[in-house]
């Protein structure tokens, strides 16, 4: 078992300190959240979120922020709330496999549980609307047929959900 003697700063508080500091990104000195120690950027109300959000607008190092945050689970993070951040991955992803030519069934389910409306999860992969919503609802009808069957965005339920959505006629959203 390790003890307080056995860590590269002993026992000290203050060299520990000191230690943890000397290891941080370098944009960290530029950060305006260190100058608002009154503003609580991990708050649950929307009020304080506010304020952080407010000094994040002002920060130089913003961008270098968010991406350091991008997977954080609470907290403002470059000016972003946790469910923006989580909205921000989701159209990054989208756009990932708009790019490479492909989605599945499967990726439009996930686009759609990150919070994506039926046409923005359809722009994302460069589809219509009504057809993102053919292949949601085919897929979750897959799901519930053969529960047993979660196989990923190419294995055989996401191809028959995209087979029955591509045969089903268009769906009213």
């Amino acid at each position: 078992m390790l003890s307080p003697d056995d860590l590269p700063w002993g026992s000290d508080p203050a060299v520990m300190l000191a230690e943890l500091l000397d290891h941080r990104p370098d944009w960290h000195r530029d950060a305006a959240c260190k100058e608002h120690p009154e503003v609580d950027f991990f708050a649950g109300t929307y009020a304080a979120l506010d304020a952080a959000v407010d000094v994040c607008g002002r920060c130089l190092v913003r961008s270098e922020c968010r991406e350091a945050g991008m997977d954080e689970p609470a907290g403002v993070w470059g000016g972003l709330t946790p469910e923006e951040r989580r909205r921000l991955r989701a159209e990054r992803a989208a756009d990932a496999a708009a790019e490479a030519g492909r989605f599945t069934a499967a990726s439009v389910i996930a686009l759609r549980a990150e919070g994506l409306t039926w046409a923005a999860v359809g722009a994302a992969v460069g589809i219509s609307r009504q057809r993102a919503h053919q292949l949601g609802a085919a897929a979750a009808r897959m799901a519930q047929a053969a529960p047993g069957e979660a196989d990923g965005p190419t294995g055989p339920t996401a191809a028959r959900a995209a087979q029955t959505a591509a045969q089903a006629p268009p769906a009213a959203a």
